[in-house]
């Protein structure tokens, strides 16, 4: 009787499905891993004065302030800076308008700490699309215990008037249109970094020896 094939076919198959089953499994963990130490940064304490030419602070700009932070994730939050930004507007060069975020850099929030800050936005109408909102970009840049990087945007929109429906309510006159963050790798931030050193080392001599 010739020998039958099946048991070697049924034993690749059994292996096959072991393999899944290992990475399955391995993925699960280190997603399980990531979410043991994910901060969740939120801001609390908001304030904003609209723009005029005289009678508010800092006259002819729009200024929000955030007077708290709150970690809501499992893991502390680390090395926490902030930034923001008018997305579709023009360049400064073109006549567009600026922000300006002043704050001092947060070196760490533990789980479910919240902390005392004066964040202060500041930014121009000057150039805006549209004269009686500014869509803004706020977002803050946070570590993790792993070494990735955590980027949390607040979109935002400023007006000059409380009137706009579908939105939330921050404070009279600023509204929260949504909230959203996304995860740097360590190796996606390795070779980010890797490739700001580049530009540098290679612009730099470039520059000395137009300006020589």
């Amino acid at each position: 009787m010739p020998p039958t094939i099946w048991p070697a076919v049924w034993a690749a198959i059994s292996a096959t499905f072991s393999a899944m089953a290992a990475i399955v499994l391995m993925v699960v963990h280190l997603r399980n891993r990531a979410d043991s130490v994910r901060p969740e940064i939120i801001l609390e304490d908001w304030s904003y004065f609209r723009p005029a030419a005289t009678g508010e602070p800092f006259g002819g700009l729009g200024v929000i302030r955030i007077n708290k932070v709150r970690n809501e994730g499992k893991g502390p939050a680390l090395h926490m800076r902030g930034q923001i930004t008018i997305p579709g507007a023009k360049y400064i060069d073109a006549g567009g308008p600026f922000g300006v975020f002043s704050h001092d850099p947060v070196p760490i929030i533990s789980p479910g700490a919240r902390l005392d800050v004066d964040w202060c936005a500041r930014f121009q109408w000057k150039g805006a699309v549209v004269d009686n909102f500014l869509p803004l970009h706020l977002t803050l840049f946070v570590a993790d215990l792993h070494g990735r990087r955590h980027e949390t945007t607040y979109e935002l929109i400023a007006t000059k008037d409380n009137n706009v429906a579908g939105v939330t309510p921050l404070v009279p006159g600023l509204y929260l249109t949504r909230r959203h963050s996304a995860v740097m790798s360590v190796l996606r931030l390795r070779l980010l970094v890797r490739g700001i050193r580049l530009v540098r080392d290679t612009s730099y001599p470039q520059l000395l020896t137009a300006m020589a």
